[in-house]
């Protein structure tokens, strides 16, 4: 399900109960974390429609699992509780705006994990 490059990221993510994966794309990595227990909620964010809803149709298949989508530039459009945050596969500069523009919501989430392209 997951490449080898999604399959380290999870890895490397501690459990916790709430993770925001930003620009989360096709969802698969959070659809994983869920069904392997390692969070309890998935906020899937994307800045477009269309890699949300393709994330919406992945997760059809689930309807147990505890996910919320997000049309979201970052955290942006997000207020609630976050333990964890997966930013992956997208360049530096993409990173350091999503970071900067809410680094005060930043500053309060336990985990953060970046990966850049």
């Amino acid at each position: 399900m997951l490449n080898r490059r999604l399959k380290a990221i999870s890895d490397l993510i501690k459990p916790c109960d709430t993770l925001f994966d930003v620009g989360s794309d096709h969802g698969f990595l959070p659809l994983y974390l869920l069904l392997n227990k390692k969070i309890n909620k998935a906020i899937i964010g994307e800045i477009n429609y269309g890699p949300l809803d393709q994330a919406k149709k992945n997760f059809m298949k689930y309807p147990e699992l505890n996910c919320e989508f997000v049309l979201s530039d970052g955290l942006r459009s997000y207020d609630n509780s976050i333990d964890s945050v997966v930013i992956a596969g997208m360049g530096f500069e993409t990173i350091q705006h999503i970071i900067i523009q809410d680094i005060e919501k930043f500053k309060k989430i336990p985990q953060i994990l970046i990966q850049s392209n």
